[in-house]
């Protein structure tokens, strides 16, 4: 997979942020690149650095105080991220409502699918693939089917700002997020995320369908089908799960 250059910009207003409260708090401690990765917390995806770690191993501070000193020179809220708390040592960011809505633009931008005809005959009825393959397979299929119907009944795949706003439920907004860790993830780590996202689909759509009596609501989900086969289908691919 390769970062995309949205997505990697999406990390760089909470390393400035990071950065400045370094700057502010330890001006004589070096840090050569400020650690940011994402994560799950209670089922919601988060931003999370380990800067207070390195900041505490240079200085001798011990953790909570360096922890207390950082938190003090950060904003309790951003356009970013709508909260974050210092937590074991890391600080811990929740992504905003507008991060979800920009991040699905982003990816929306890029989305290119080819598997409109895709169907469990592709893979074999998925038989011999291991329970995880399998499982990624299925999911795919799935949401094949998805767009196919979504194309039948002339929804449109891809979403306005305004649409996208509109996926604020738990589900939606960890399906967003999965799909973001996935843009990121290297191939190392390929199936494991390429699981989560599959998972994650697979919670959404149990619970909730793609038809909405709000046109909004529907234009934004079929919108995160499609990302969500399109990046899908490229990890498939580097992965070798592709058919």
């Amino acid at each position: 997979m390769r970062e995309s250059e949205s997505s990697l910009a999406a990390f760089e207003p909470i390393r400035r942020l990071l950065q400045q409260a370094l700057e502010q708090t330890f001006p004589h401690c070096k840090i050569e690149s400020i650690p940011l990765k994402t994560g799950w917390q209670n089922r919601r995806g988060i931003f999370s650095s380990s800067l207070p770690f390195l900041c505490a191993r240079q200085t001798g501070i011990s953790l909570p105080e360096t922890s207390k000193k950082l938190a003090a020179c950060l904003p309790k809220q951003d356009r970013l991220f709508s909260l974050w708390d210092p937590s074991g040592g890391y600080l811990n960011f929740l992504p905003s409502d507008a991060w979800y809505t920009e991040c699905l633009r982003a990816l929306s931008q890029t989305a290119t699918f080819r598997g409109w005809d895709k169907t469990e005959e592709d893979f074999g009825f998925f038989s011999g693939a291991s329970p995880a393959t399998a499982g990624v397979q299925k999911a795919f299929v799935r949401l094949c089917g998805v767009l196919r119907n979504c194309l039948a009944e002339k929804i449109p795949l891809k979403p306005s700002a305004t649409d996208a706003a509109s996926l604020s439920r738990p589900g939606e907004r960890a399906l967003i997020f999965a799909l973001f860790r996935l843009r990121l993830a290297g191939e190392e780590s390929l199936l494991p995320v390429l699981q989560e996202a599959a998972g994650a689909f697979c919670q959404f759509y149990d619970t909730w369908r793609v038809w909405s009596p709000d046109p909004c609501l529907t234009r934004a989900r079929a919108g995160l089908c499609l990302v969500c086969a399109a990046e899908l289908e490229q990890g498939m691919a580097a992965a070798g799960l592709l058919p």
